[in-house]
């Protein structure tokens, strides 16, 4: 609302954003065994402490699909998937599907943290200047997490992707791509990796929906005045289902837990427009937040269990293609047809049932 621009504008910034994050993981997950943990995170803060900072000068929409949209969306892929391949790279077992699930339930904790001081922030200081705390935050903080990288993986010298034995940067880019450019897409050819690419992509047309519309659906269509907080509150599932599964993750197959996730949050999505009072639109902001938490973590252990763990970079990556195909597709289809029937039910039935095509 302080930018000026409608809605719709703010909303495309922001999947636009999404969808560049995950069209970047492809050439980051190929590129990081290459350019190494340490320099791509570094250079992932840098970018993402600049970008908040070009938004708060922004002068209208037109900058911020540039600074937000665009550059935080590479940012975040360099700096999410060191975060994901280097414990794969050092951890086994029951170790490493837990420090996944710990790791992704730091996605909740930051939104359950956020959210509340950023709606303060806003309301007493303004956007531009909110932007400018968020980038100092975010540079003490990542820094702190640079150095813990640095810290942990300095005694391992003769590993090919740390900061310190990676091969020259110049020779990582133009090797990696001269060399190697053709393994970029090779896994396409594979017809598992393909089919599970497919499934991706059915589940998050669906899986990204109420991030988009679930706080105007319950605020503007049910009438819910505290809507805003459900984020907030499905942060916090978020971050408890991942946790509290990260300790059990150990002893199921990560292939079973992802059908379990898809059949559950597509029933709650399905069942969405029979949710009419605080109760039951908070009983699905929670349900739905829990699984999502379990869903981020589950992910790169699905593709760990088919294809390996020396894989799981390249192939996760690669896999976020049909992922940023499906969250900019899904929430826009959703919202094209509640403005030309007037109702978020045969929407939400959609994309509810495509999500179960995940399953096969």
């Amino acid at each position: 609302a302080q930018t000026g621009e409608s809605a719709g504008s703010l909303a495309l910034i922001g999947s636009l954003r999404d969808f560049i994050f995950h069209l970047t993981q492809i050439l980051a997950g190929f590129a990081v065994r290459k350019l190494g943990y340490v320099r791509m995170m570094a250079a992932g803060m840098l970018s993402l402490v600049a970008s908040l900072l070009l938004d708060s000068i922004a002068p209208g929409t037109r900058w911020l699909f540039i600074s937000y949209s665009l550059l935080s969306g590479i940012s975040l892929s360099m700096l999410m998937t060191p975060a994901i391949a280097v414990l794969y790279e050092h951890l086994r077992g029951n170790q490493l599907a837990i420090a996944v699930h710990l790791a992704s339930s730091g996605l909740g904790a930051g939104g359950l943290l956020v959210n509340p001081l950023m709606h303060y922030s806003l309301l007493e200081f303004g956007w531009r200047e909110t932007q400018r705390l968020c980038a100092a935050t975010c540079a003490m903080v990542l820094a702190a997490s640079l150095l813990g990288l640095w810290w942990s993986t300095r005694a391992r010298p003769s590993s090919r992707v740390t900061g310190v034995g990676a091969p020259p940067l110049k020779r990582s880019l133009s090797s990696a791509l001269k060399e190697h450019g053709q393994d970029l897409l090779h896994p396409l050819s594979e017809l598992n990796f393909v089919l599970l690419c497919a499934a991706f992509f059915f589940f998050f047309c669906g899986c990204t929906v109420p991030y988009t519309h679930l706080v105007f659906y319950a605020r503007d269509v049910q009438g819910y005045e505290d809507a805003p907080q459900m984020m907030s509150r499905m942060g916090a599932a978020s971050m408890l289902g991942s946790l509290a599964f990260g300790f059990v993750s150990g002893y199921c197959r990560a292939s079973v837990v992802f059908v379990i996730v898809i059949t559950i949050q597509s029933v709650a999505l399905i069942c969405l427009p029979y949710c009419h009072d605080a109760v039951e639109l908070e009983a699905f902001s929670r349900l739905f937040g829990t699984f999502a938490g379990i869903r981020l973590g589950i992910q790169s252990l699905v593709v760990a269990e088919f294809f390996g763990a020396d894989r799981v970079a390249h192939l996760y990556g690669l896999a976020n293609l049909p992922m940023s195909l499906g969250s900019l597709v899904g929430p826009a289809v959703v919202g094209a047809i509640y403005d030309a029937t007037g109702s978020y039910t045969l929407a939400f039935w959609g994309v509810g049932m495509q999500m179960l095509l995940a399953i096969p």
